[in-house]
C-alpha cells in the first residue's frame, strides 16, 4: 500500500487538524 501520495498527505493533515 503506497502511503507516500500527495492526497494521503493532505488527508492526514486534515485529519490531524480535525480531532483537536
Amino acid at each position: 500500500m503506497p502511503t507516500h501520495t500527495s492526497a494521503n498527505r493532505k488527508r492526514k493533515s486534515m485529519w490531524k487538524e480535525a480531532p483537536p
